[in-house]
Parts: C-alpha cells; structure tokens; sequence
C-alpha cells in the first residue's frame, strides 16, 4: 500500500502557525502500519549447584529458534488520561508469520494476533507507559517474548534536538497481564539528530543503549510460587518522524527500525527434581512503516473504539478499552443463560448448580458443563446454551464458572461468577510456535508448570 499523506496545510499548523493548535480531525484520523520481523533464539539450562535432574528432550525445541513476520496495525487516538497522555487503540488487521525452512520446520502457523486489539499508553514527546492488557500479546500463539517491544516501536522517545545534537532518555514501561504478573522494562537510550529533509518534511534519528528489565509470573501448580525473570542487553534503532513538533510522536512515524540483543534469565522453582534456571538469548529485528494516513478506519466488527466514557478521571484511568469480556461482562453472561432457561423452565427442580460456560467472541454459547445436574435440568441449560447471543469481543474463547438457581420455576444466577483469563505458560520468552501439543505438554511438566498425565491403564 502506497504512502497516502495528509493536507497538512488545512489539518494542522505549520512551524510558522507554531502557536495553533492540532485540529481534532489529525488527531483522529486512523494510521495504518506494517511491522516486518524477524527473530531468532537460543535457549540453554542452567542447573546450578543443585544439578536438578531434568529432561533435556522436553527442552530440547528451545535450542534454537528462527522466524520472521510480517503484521498490518491501525492506530487510533481512543481517549485522553488526566495526566496527559494518550491511549491509542492499536488493531491487528493482519498477522502472517513463516519459520526457517533450514530447520525442518512447518513453514506457515495461523498466527493468533490476528483481530486483537491492545491500548498502547503514551506521553505526546513518545514516552510509552504501558501496553495493555499484556494477556493479549504474550504465549506461543502471539508475541511470546516479544510483547514489551511493540510500544517503542511504534512510539519511539525521540527528543527535539538539532542535526548532530544528542540526548540521553531513559524510557520505563510495562506489559501486565493480571496478578502482578508481567514485565517491566527499561531503555537507556542516547539519541542524535542524523539529518533533517526540510523537502520532505521530515527527521531522521538514530539511537542506541542498555535496555533491561524484571519479570514475573505466577505459577499454575504453586500460586504461591512465581517465576523471576531478569532482562539485559543492548539495543539500537533509527527513526523518522514528520517535522511537525506539536504532533504526538506516535502520529508523526514515518519509519522506525529497532534491533535489539538480550538475554532473559528465568528460574522455575517447581522444576522437576528442584528449581532450574532457563538462560534465553533473544535477537531482533524489526522495521515498522506507515502504509496509509488518515484514510477510512478498517471495518470493526464490535462498532467503534469502544473506548470507556466517564465524567470521573479517576475511573476512566483504571478502566481497559471494552473490547474484551471483563469481570460486568461475565456476570452479564451468566445472567442472559438463566434468562435464556424460561422457555423451559416448567417441572424443573429446584436447586443450586455449578457450571462452567465456554463462550466465543462472536458472542455464542460454545459449551456447557453442569455439575450434578439432573438430565432435565441439562436439557434445559443446554437449550439456553444454544440460543445465547453476547455483544461480541475480541477474544478467542472465554470461560466462565459460576451457578445457576432454580427456584419456583425461575431461574437466576448466582453473584460471584468466576472469569478464567486467558493464560500462556512461559509468557516472557520466545517458543516453537510450530511444534505440537504433546511437545508443548512434556515441556510445561518438565518445569513444574503443570501436573503429568498419568498414561492409560496397562501400559
């Protein structure tokens, strides 16, 4: 898709019209952007003094990872926080990714960022303060180990500096996905103003430093028992940005290339045999361009941003970007299966049931498990199952614990319904997206993160 430019005469002011401000139409108009990747990884055991027996073929797939991808993003200002930043609703419209050949592996994967959406949370100067929620981006089926990477490099933190001139910024961010669980990162970077193109209307800047980090995530045997992991390396990168000042940095990309080494060093306290540590040394290198300003918004299926409204800034700080099922709109499920029930409702017992509903992000009914239901009282919530329809989301595949009360023929839901949030085992580092699920089963064992399958009677 070719460069599409904006009239940047009738949308925003000049550098002599330094004192006007940017017209809403800029600041609103959607910017769509390919990112091209490509990743390589290598992985080793630490045993430490202890020396834990482990199984080295679970770990084996880690070795050595290769792949490269290519994704088409719209950007989009969705609201205003009362310290002045800026939450720009950033849509995966498109998500294609091919390992390396070299390595005997499958060539293509259905790759699951595909039709989500994440809030990236940004100062006007390009200062990224968060990406959310993290949930979205990490495991093998989205951006693995790479999910704190995104934010800087659509908003690279670039200073106003005159050719030959440098700064140093410090940038701190997280990627959180619920619990404490996430990662919080640090770039050290020194920028300089490589060259100004008055013609083009345009500032190329390259920068360069340390970059590190901690991480944690809650262990799935053992909630007591969490996962460290401590981030260092060294990236680089060049960007250009559009000459216009009052602009905010993630409006004014032209292009940015980010390359990066580092090494993330995790320690599974539930290992096999004792604790262990992975060592992961991670290379990266992404290009992100602009495809098109201020063209129609692609097609949404849920009708908008979506983007919470309320007159307290308070709450519209704490509140995430309704596109996906959170905590209301669980109960709201639940609720719309006891309604979904009245059509048959006549003759059933009464009594309490506890259940468990699977629901897609279309909004329908996937599956439904009662707990010691009779077979009619099944029927019933089966038949509920099959005509729920939801307000659609973004997400895959949502499940949700709660009860269901029959009473005098009516039927209501319990309070306290339970909303199972998408988890992904070993979210902070780069996996064999390729491989199968029995591989990925003896891996997650092996480290204590699940319990094993006992083998079928008589093996």
């Amino acid at each position: 898709m070719s460069l599409v430019l904006f009239s940047l005469g009738a949308l925003l002011a000049t550098p002599a019209q330094a004192g006007r401000r940017v017209s809403p139409e800029l600041l609103q108009a959607p910017v769509r952007i390919g990112v091209e990747l490509e990743v390589s990884g290598t992985t080793r055991l630490s045993r430490g003094a202890g020396g834990a027996p482990v199984d080295d073929a679970a770990l084996a797939s880690l070795g050595e990872l290769s792949w490269t991808g290519e994704l088409e993003l719209e950007l989009r200002l969705a609201r205003r926080f009362r310290d002045g930043s800026l939450g720009w609703l950033v849509r995966v419209l498109e998500a294609r990714r091919e390992a390396d050949p070299e390595l005997g592996l499958s060539p293509t994967s259905a790759w699951g960022l595909r039709g989500r959406s994440i809030e990236l949370r940004t100062f006007d100067d390009g200062e990224v303060l968060s990406v959310e929620p993290g949930r979205e981006l990490v495991g093998a089926d989205r951006l693995g180990g790479l999910a704190d990477l995104l934010g800087p490099l659509l908003s690279p933190h670039a200073p106003a500096l005159r050719v030959d001139q440098s700064q140093r910024r410090t940038t701190r961010w997280a990627v959180l996905w619920g619990l404490g669980d996430g990662l919080r990162v640090r770039l050290n970077a020194e920028w300089t103003a490589l060259a100004r193109d008055k013609k083009a209307g345009t500032w190329r800047l390259g920068w360069s430093g340390p970059i590190d980090g901690r991480g944690r995530e809650s262990q799935a045997l053992a909630p007591e028992a969490v996962r460290a992991t401590e981030l260092k390396g060294e990236a680089s990168g060049e960007a250009v940005l559009l000459d216009i000042p009052r602009l905010p940095v993630p409006l004014r990309l032209v292009e940015h290339e980010l390359r990066l080494s580092r090494s993330l060093r995790t320690t599974f306290p539930q290992a096999v045999g004792g604790p262990v540590e992975l060592v992961q040394d991670q290379a990266l290198k992404a290009h992100s361009r602009v495809l098109e300003r201020g063209g129609p918004p692609a097609d949404d299926p849920l009708g908008g941003i979506r983007a919470p409204q309320s007159a307290d800034p308070l709450v519209a700080d704490r509140s995430p970007l309704d596109r996906y099922v959170d905590a209301p709109r669980a109960a709201a499920a639940m609720d719309a299966l006891a309604q979904a029930m009245s059509p048959c409702l006549t003759g059933l017992p009464d009594g309490a049931w506890p259940l468990t509903l699977w629901i897609a992000g279309s909004g329908q009914g996937l599956r439904l498990e009662a707990q010691g239901a009779p077979p009619e009282v099944e029927r019933c919530l089966e038949q509920a199952r099959q005509g729920l329809r939801l307000p659609p989301t973004e997400d895959e595949q949502v499940e949700l614990r709660g009860t269901v009360l029959l009473r005098q023929g009516r039927a209501e839901a319990v309070p306290g319904v339970q909303l199972l949030p998408r988890r992904a085992e070993l979210g902070l580092l780069l996996l064999p997206w390729w491989e199968d699920a029995a591989a990925t089963q003896r891996r997650l064992v092996a480290l204590g993160l699940v319990p094993p399958v006992d083998p079928p009677q008589g093996w």
